[in-house]
């Protein structure tokens, strides 16, 4: 009995996930070259927001940030080195995280609690609270969990099942509720 391998067959998920890589190496790529283009405003944004004061770090970072994102779009896009690639995702991801659980928990976390307040999520001070001091802090930790590759998936999952009701709030925020104006008082 004769078998050949049908290599033009994908299974679903297989052309769900090269769809999946094809649309974030674009965007990648699309993210770095706007960057470039528009090079004074993203120097700016390195100055200002993430408080790069040092003005030839500030001009290194504004440089090379756009093409080490068009580079990955492009290894994304086409497929090379694609294990090398979802690590350094892996890595860029928990980076993220870690940065941003940080940024929200220790300058400021009276403005984390308000901007938690303002989601109106919940109504009771007590769960507020408790949001707005251990949401950053999960966030570092997951982070950490996937910059050292540990509990990866249900690190993946964990920040997934916090991030889409966040989502789905600011959306209906966006498109149901007026604009509010100024930070609510925190009880």
């Amino acid at each position: 009995m004769k078998t050949t391998p049908s290599t033009w067959k994908r299974r679903p998920l297989d052309i769900v996930a090269l769809v999946a890589r094809w649309l974030l190496g674009g965007l990648f790529i699309y993210l770095g070259v706007s960057k470039v283009r528009h090079g004074a405003e993203f120097l700016g944004f390195v100055q200002q927001q993430l408080s790069v004061t040092n003005p030839s770090l500030s001009s290194l970072i504004a440089t090379t940030a756009p093409w080490l994102e068009v580079l990955y779009g492009l290894l994304l896009v086409t497929g090379i080195a694609r294990h090398a690639v979802a690590v350094l995702a892996r890595w860029w991801l928990g980076c993220v995280f870690i940065y941003m659980g940080l940024h929200k928990a220790l300058p400021h976390p009276k403005y984390f609690l308000e901007l938690v307040q303002q989601y109106d999520m919940v109504s009771s001070p007590f769960l507020l609270n408790c949001i707005g001091a251990a949401l950053p802090w999960f966030e570092v930790y997951c982070g950490v969990l996937l910059l050292c590759g540990v509990a990866v998936r249900g690190a993946a999952l964990n920040l997934i099942a916090m991030l889409v009701p966040f989502t789905l709030v600011v959306f209906k925020r966006l498109w149901l509720l007026p604009p509010r104006r100024g930070f609510p008082s925190v009880q």
